[in-house]
C-alpha cells in the first residue's frame, strides 16, 4: 500500500536521498539534524511505501507569481506552480507522479486556485518530462520554447480520469 499525504519533518531524509543524483544542491537542503520543511508559502507532498520510505516528492507553491510570459492572457495571480517533482527511478512508470501532480491539483483547489503551471528541467531526460507533463493533461505555455512551460486548469486536473491502479490512503 502507498500513502499520499502532506510532507512532514521525518520525511527530509527521504526527500533528501530523492534528490541527491538529480540536484544534489537541493538534497542537501532537506539533510541534517536540523533540516526541515519551510511550510511558509511551500506544498510538500510525498508518497510512501508500507514501510515508510518516500518514493515520491512534490514541492509546490500555492501562492506563485511565476513568470507572466508563460502565463495565459488575463490569468488572474497568484496561481499554483509545481517547483519540484521527483519520483523513485524503480517506481516511474507506476502513477506516482500523475497522483502528486493530482493531489497538488486538489490542494490549490481546496485554496481558490485556478490554474496550476511548472517547467520542465532543460537537458538530459527532458523528454520524458516533457512527455509526462503532457500525458497529465498539461498544455505547454510557451511557443517560443515549447518543451519549456506546462499548465493546465486547476478543474481540468483534479477530474475523475484515470488514477494509478494502486491501493491508496490519502491523509491530510
Amino acid at each position: 500500500m502507498y500513502t499520499i499525504r502532506r510532507g512532514m519533518h521525518q520525511d527530509c531524509p527521504g526527500i533528501a536521498a530523492l534528490l541527491m543524483p538529480w540536484k544534489p544542491s537541493r538534497a542537501r537542503e532537506f539533510s541534517g539534524d536540523d533540516a526541515e520543511l519551510p511550510f511558509y508559502d511551500v506544498c510538500y507532498l510525498v508518497i510512501t511505501d508500507s514501510e515508510g520510505q518516500v518514493v515520491g516528492f512534490l514541492e509546490g507553491m500555492l501562492d506563485s507569481h511565476y513568470d507572466k510570459s508563460i502565463a495565459p492572457p488575463a490569468l488572474a495571480m497568484p496561481q499554483a506552480f509545481v517547483q519540484t517533482m521527483c519520483v523513485a527511478v524503480e517506481q516511474r512508470g507506476k502513477g506516482f507522479g500523475a497522483a502528486l501532480l493530482r493531489r497538488f491539483a486538489q490542494e490549490a483547489a481546496a485554496v481558490g486556485l485556478t490554474y496550476l503551471a511548472t517547467t520542465a528541467d532543460q537537458g538530459g531526460g527532458q523528454d520524458r518530462r516533457v512527455k509526462f507533463f503532457l500525458g497529465c493533461g498539461l498544455a505547454s505555455l510557451d511557443q517560443e520554447n515549447p518543451l519549456w512551460a506546462f499548465g493546465a486548469p486547476v478543474a481540468q486536473l483534479v477530474g475523475d480520469g484515470p488514477m494509478p491502479d494502486l491501493r491508496w490512503r490519502t491523509t491530510l
